[in-house]
């Protein structure tokens, strides 16, 4: 069994926390170095079995709390050492605590006299995070990089810039030096793949001191990229870089294929990380801590503090983040549209926040949708979500643990809620607000909510319907209050601020279990018939093919059966396709099919007929080697009031686009799939 160690010589020291050590069950204390930042501190190690932690404070400890508390792992006080022992880390797990001591029974820990108000939060200790990994060569081949040392090597045939454990800053957009904790050139940014190095892997104790990047900062006239991977168990630090470039550790920009996996990033004065208008992206186990730093000295002689968020998605499209941690001053994590000018306006689809934990500051939300809205954001999921604390000040402004604010006329639709644990919330507990003329808010679905406070405690806000904007199809199904105990069936269990137009009366109320019952199944049958009589309904791919030539036109059927199942209604419904391949753009269209009497033998000659389509997706290059979605929940829930379980589907192009394009079929190495949540 296996613990590492991934100390930092030279971290910023702690003023809160005196020491640190780790161990496995039969192993002995090792040290552990605590890295300081404005809004807490924290550990970092990689391991494959339980872990025991011990910790050091320099005043003796009253009382200890380790969160996300619904994990259920205690801790022991002797004088003013804590100690616990945390799960071995596994895959698909997120193994970041934040760990409290001396809170007051109703408010918790001070943090920072930037962060929280002390007369809302006591006086007692900033947290300590505890970031436990997987061992990295679970997740990835480790490239082999001795400290204070910089190759560029082949690791599974990518070039990759591979920084041992030390300090190091830019000196160009494509180059690297060593430096000091302190460090910031005037090139403060690192451009990965940038035509010599497709990767940059930061080892265990390597911290860059400024901003790694992704594509062009400039909407227009720049470039993104198109693969890159971001990787290791280092830091990237912006604390040191100057304004304007400051914050925006991480910037993801008109890119896609991007990977970034296993990286601390700390930062000050802007939001710390932002993909935009990328596309089918995967920010993986990334831990965020993002604070309002004073600032002066610019050009102009200027002070400046910024709005640090933790992660924003603007105008993303299948953008991914799991197993992460975001700590910030501001809105913790976002989806949006466009920025706060306007620029980097685009539709945000199918986006993810998967597996989180969220210590969030005094100025903005949890979880936030908007404020920018100017085009649509939909199919979008936030679940199993551990909010630890949602912050505020003596003068509290409309912010939530849970937010969606279309201030623009795009439409909002289609989110889902699911599995959110609120641990602490200081302001309102969900803010719906809809609030100019055209703005939407609809098709929300809220699973399995759960706050650990009152429903009278602090307000629901569900405003500007009717005579603005228009909120409506809104569905708490699980909404509930001290910690499980009370369960929300109807509006006036909770206090719900006034509506200034218009009723609430698509907003309902019921009852869910413990977690949402979630079905998924792979295909029953599945076959590609083609018009000169060839098929298969028994190899890997499912082709399709609209051509202006019949004998080459694909068609592929997909067949579903939930006949075992007794649920009535679902809360959504999703089949997902994973993309082989693709020889130009296309869009895919996916139609119903009613007879279900149809075989792997059917050819071409004997296909069943289709209704309407009832969902279109465009590929393209971007998503082949990914899974695309297409919603059926309308027309799933009409089949099940119908009484019907088994389900066909016709998979085409919709235009005669004469595009080849190969979709894994059951018997491949990623079937098809039908998620139904009911």
């Amino acid at each position: 069994m296996t613990l590492n160690i991934h100390n930092v010589s030279g971290a910023p020291a702690s003023s809160w926390h005196s020491n640190a050590y780790a161990k496995t069950a039969s192993g002995s204390w090792q040290p552990i170095t605590i890295y300081s930042t404005e809004l807490g501190d924290f550990i970092n190690f990689s391991a494959n079995e339980a872990i025991t932690v011990k910790v050091d404070f320099a005043n003796s400890v009253q009382t200890a709390t380790l969160s996300p508390k619904r994990r259920g792992i205690s801790t022991s006080i002797s004088a003013s050492t804590v100690t616990f022992t945390v799960p071995a880390p596994s895959a698909g797990v997120n193994g970041q605590y934040v760990l409290q001591i001396d809170k007051s029974a109703n408010v918790g820990v001070r943090n920072d006299t930037q962060d929280t108000d002390p007369t809302k939060r006591g006086t007692g200790w900033r947290p300590l995070f505890i970031f436990a990994n997987r061992l990295e060569s679970t997740d990835y081949t480790v490239p082999s990089i001795a400290a204070g040392t910089q190759s560029s090597q082949s690791v599974g045939g990518r070039q990759t810039l591979c920084l041992g454990a030390g300090h190091w800053y830019a000196t160009s957009s494509t180059a690297v030096a060593l430096g000091t904790s302190t460090s910031a050139g005037s090139t403060t940014y690192y451009s990965v793949n940038n035509g010599t190095n497709t990767d940059l892997y930061l080892a265990p104790g390597a911290v860059f001191h400024g901003v790694v990047r992704f594509g062009a900062d400039t909407e227009n006239s720049g470039t993104g990229v198109t693969t890159g991977k971001l990787y290791g168990r280092g830091i990237v630090d912006a604390t040191f870089v100057p304004n304007p470039n400051g914050g925006r550790a991480l910037r993801i920009n008109k890119s896609s294929g991007v990977v970034v996996d296993g990286i601390i990033f700390n930062n000050v004065r802007h939001w710390a990380v932002v993909a935009r208008k990328s596309r089918s992206c995967t920010l993986k186990n990334i831990k965020v801590f993002s604070a309002r730093k004073y600032w002066s000295g610019g050009t102009n002689g200027e002070t400046w503090y910024g709005t640090p968020d933790g992660i924003d998605l603007v105008g993303c499209t299948k953008v991914t983040v799991t197993e992460f941690c975001s700590r910030a001053y501001d809105d913790a994590i976002t989806l949006k549209s466009a920025m706060a000018d306007g620029t980097w306006s685009a539709p945000s689809d199918g986006n993810v926040y998967d597996k989180g934990v969220i210590f969030q500051g005094w100025a903005g939300n949890a979880m936030e949708i908007g404020f920018e809205t100017t085009q649509k954001l939909s199919n979008c999921k936030f679940q199993n979500i551990d909010v630890v604390a949602k912050l505020t000040r003596t003068d509290p402004y409309d912010r939530d643990a849970i937010s969606i604010n279309a201030h623009a006329t795009g439409e909002v639709t289609g989110i889902t809620y699911n599995n959110i644990y609120v641990e602490e919330c200081q302001e309102r507990f969900i803010g719906l607000d809809a609030s100019i003329n055209g703005a939407k808010i609809r098709n929300i679905i809220f699973n399995n909510i759960v706050f650990n406070q009152g429903p009278t405690d602090l307000p629901i806000y569900i405003g500007n319907n009717g005579t603005t904007g228009t909120e409506a199809l809104i569905s708490f199904k699980g909404l509930k209050f001290n910690w499980g105990s009370t369960t929300v069936t109807n509006i006036s269990q909770i206090d719900i601020e006034p509506n200034s137009g218009g009723g609430r009366s698509g907003i309902t109320f019921a009852a869910k279990a413990a977690a949402a019952a979630i079905y998924q199944e792979p295909p029953v049958a599945d076959v590609y018939v083609q018009g000169n009589g060839t098929q298969s309904g028994t190899g890997t791919g499912l082709v399709v093919k609209n051509s202006s030539d019949n004998n080459l036109d694909r068609k592929s059927f997909i067949r579903f059966d939930f006949g075992t199942e007794t649920f009535t209604t679902c809360d959504s419904a999703h089949i997902q396709v994973y993309v082989d391949s693709t020889s130009a753009p296309v869009d895919i269209s996916l139609y119903p099919v009613a007879d279900d009497s149809w075989t792997e033998s059917m050819t071409w000659a004997g296909q069943p007929s289709n209704d309407d389509p009832i969902f279109t997706q465009e590929v393209t290059s971007d998503e082949v080697g990914t899974f695309i979605d297409f919603d059926v929940t309308g027309y799933i829930n009409d089949e099940l009031a119908a009484g019907r379980r088994i389900y066909s589907f016709l998979l085409y192009d919709s235009t005669v686009a004469d595009v080849l394009t190969q979709f894994s079929s059951r018997e491949g190495s990623h079937p098809p799939q039908m998620i139904i949540d009911a």
